[in-house]
């Protein structure tokens, strides 16, 4: 009678044995899916999942390559499945100034009639430097800060690795907006908030197509593959 008591026992508690590991095998990371256009080129997926630990940037499931930061020591790690390697970019000491040469404004643009996106306002915003228009941003403060913070983080770093070949590079083949979005000011507008859209003159184009702010994620997309070449970024 005590073997079929402690036999029942075991059945009950099956079903929740086996969604403690089924849990435990998923974790919750904070979701941005954008779908960028480029001049001249076919439209793509940028999707981004943020945990406090680690940033994962990739075009989608399915889709071969993907980047990883690791948020507390802000290296990150360009895995490419095709050649089985990992560059590895570790982060630049100190925080370089904006040369005094670049004259950079941002202006609030009216938003008025802008439909809310969870309950938040959003906002236009344009960059210029040097009096031309540089990119336009529509904005929502507040809206997955974390995811923000972590995007803003992954472009710092690698603005100052783009920077240790500026001093090589001609001015001509790097215009001052390209200067100060890409190698000295690239989370400029980041610190604001989520974009919804964004926009450049030369047809370039971003739109956040889903954001979910507690999206299950499996914890392998978040780990680096076993038995890849790393090859380091000089």
């Amino acid at each position: 009678m005590r073997q079929t008591r402690l036999t029942i026992i075991a059945i009950l508690l099956l079903p929740l044995w086996v969604g403690a590991v089924a849990q435990a095998r998923e974790i919750k990371a904070q979701l941005l899916v954008y779908r960028v256009a480029e001049p001249e080129s076919t439209p793509y997926i940028s999707r981004l999942l943020v945990t406090p630990e680690t940033l994962r940037i990739d075009q989608g499931e399915g889709v071969s390559g993907y980047i990883l930061l690791e948020r507390r020591s802000g290296v990150v790690y360009s895995i490419n499945q095709d050649e089985q390697t990992i560059l590895v970019i570790d982060p630049a000491p100190g925080q370089p100034r904006l040369p005094g040469e670049y004259r950079v404004e941002q202006r609030q643009l009216a938003s008025q009639g802008m439909p809310k996106v969870a309950g938040r306002q959003p906002q236009h915003w344009r960059l210029l430097v040097d009096g031309q228009v540089c990119r336009d941003r529509i904005l929502v403060p507040g809206l997955l800060p974390d995811a923000s913070r972590a995007y803003a983080d992954y472009l710092r770093v690698i603005a100052r690795q783009q920077r240790a070949g500026l001093a090589a590079t001609p001015a001509e083949f790097t215009p001052p907006c390209d200067r100060v979005m890409y190698d000295y000011k690239p989370a400029l507008d980041w610190s604001k908030g989520v974009p919804l859209r964004q926009w450049r003159p030369d047809g370039w184009r971003q739109e956040l197509l889903k954001f979910e702010p507690a999206f299950t994620l499996d914890p392998g997309l978040l780990q680096l593959p076993a038995g890849y070449r790393r090859l380091s970024m000089p």
